[in-house]
């Protein structure tokens, strides 16, 4: 469990140290096409509905 958290927690520090250095337009372009992408599974979703 606590080995778990830390890895948790190393890897959320790993990647805002990424972020940092990428820069915020990576990080806001993948928000954009997860939301983009939710946004086709819904319509998906409910084309099979």
């Amino acid at each position: 469990m606590l080995g778990k958290l830390g890895f948790i927690t190393n890897f959320i520090s790993n990647h805002n140290l990424k972020a940092n250095i990428v820069g915020p337009s990576l990080f806001l372009m993948l928000m954009v096409s997860s939301n983009y992408l939710d946004i086709i599974f819904k319509v998906q979703m409910i084309g099979i509905l």
